[in-house]
Parts: structure tokens; C-alpha cells; sequence
């Protein structure tokens, strides 16, 4: 077997089971052995950090900031193959849990992206470009309203939603025919927030939402 399938049938471990820590140190130990030595140390780290309930002092403190400097810089490297598919991520044990793409970005990259990535957490944005003083977090005041999205049926008929247990698409301008589209999807069985908010949505497709997603859901006005 080569080195690239060998590394997405680990890969594929971590994602079929995101829960479980253990394919992650697995994989660590398969980094390492490779020589591969930061990212295997990052992902031990971060898994250390994501169990520990001791106050945020000595060890702690070490380890968050020597995750810090692998990820300042390594991130480039360890994202190279799905980089030009995300506009935004984070990452969680080791891997990256949480990304925003725009539309485009989803239908031309969402399989290479779940493939590779166990992702929990997927954020949807419109496809105006960001200022330039955009940080990571305020996305939603720098969206242009006015940018068209055009229908988002079908981006609901992905099989990679059913990794997810957040779904964000605030703020897109999603229509009556897309909530119901949403509401619909059947991949979104481990979603706990569905959050829609500030999308002119009428009573009809919010009440389609709130019967899907009951209490999962996030719901606003356009303001």
C-alpha cells in the first residue's frame, strides 16, 4: 500500500470515530515513525489539553503555548491539501473540527475537506470578500447583504453533513425553498444547532425548521 492511501485509511479512522481519542494518538505514532515529529507532538498536546480540568497554570500553560508555536509554524503545511478549499478553520485534538466555506468552496471541496478532516462544525458564508481588518470570529458584521447566494438546495444533499453536529448559516440571505430544502436534508442526523439566524426567512420556512430541528435550532429576524 502507498504512503497516500495509507495516510487517508488512517485519516478515515478518525473520522468514522470522532469521539474516540485513540485513532488520533494512533496516527500520532504513525507520524512520528514517518518523521513527521511536530505534527505528531501537536496532535498529543492538544489531545492532553482537550482532557485536562487542572487550573490553567505550569504544564498547562507550556503546552498551550508550545501548541501555539507548532501551529504558527507548521498550519501552512498541515493544511496544504485542503488550504485552498476553506475560507476559516480551527482546530480541535489534532485535527481541524470547525471550517467556513463559502457555497463554491463546499461544492467544489466539501468531499476532499470531510475525507481528511473529522469535521463537527461546518459554517456556511456568503461570497463577498472579507476587509481586510476581518479577525477570526466577527465574520458576521462584515458580510455584504446584498451579495446574491443564489439556491442552496442542494448543497443539503451532501453526504458530508452527516459528520456534522453544528450547522452556521447566518446571515446568507437563505430562502423559503432553502429551508426547506434544510429541513428536508437527511444526512443531519447528529446536529445539535442548527443556526439560522438574520435570513429573511418567512413564518412558513421557519416553522418547517422548527419541526425538523425543535430545540436544535437558532433561529432570528432579519434585522
Amino acid at each position: 500500500m502507498n504512503a497516500v492511501h495509507d495516510d487517508l485509511e488512517q485519516l478515515q479512522a478518525i473520522v468514522n470515530r470522532p469521539m474516540d481519542t485513540v485513532p488520533r494518538l494512533i496516527y500520532a505514532d504513525w507520524l512520528e515513525e514517518r518523521g513527521d515529529c511536530a505534527r505528531a507532538e501537536f496532535i498529543r498536546i492538544q489531545c492532553e489539553l482537550a482532557f485536562q480540568c487542572r487550573p490553567y497554570t505550569g504544564r498547562l500553560a507550556e503546552l498551550d503555548q508550545r501548541q501555539q508555536r507548532l501551529l504558527s509554524d507548521h498550519c501552512e503545511d498541515w493544511l496544504r491539501e485542503v488550504g485552498g478549499c476553506i475560507r476559516d478553520f480551527s482546530f480541535e485534538r489534532g485535527f481541524v473540527d470547525w471550517v467556513c466555506m463559502t457555497p463554491t468552496q463546499f461544492r467544489a471541496g466539501a468531499d476532499k475537506v470531510f475525507r481528511r478532516c473529522p469535521i463537527g462544525s461546518l459554517t456556511l458564508e456568503c461570497e463577498c470578500e472579507r476587509r481586510a481588518d476581518w479577525v477570526p470570529g466577527m465574520s458576521i458584521f462584515f458580510r455584504n447583504r446584498d451579495v446574491p447566494l443564489g439556491p442552496m438546495g442542494d448543497l443539503f444533499e451532501s453526504p458530508c453533513l452527516k459528520q456534522l453536529n453544528r450547522l452556521c448559516i447566518d446571515m446568507t440571505r437563505i430562502s423559503d425553498a432553502d429551508a426547506d430544502a434544510l429541513a428536508r436534508c437527511r444526512y443531519l442526523r447528529r446536529v445539535y444547532t442548527v443556526s439560522v439566524r438574520y435570513n429573511a426567512l418567512s413564518d412558513v420556512g421557519r416553522q418547517l425548521l422548527a419541526r425538523r430541528f425543535g430545540n436544535s435550532l437558532r433561529v432570528g429576524l432579519y434585522p
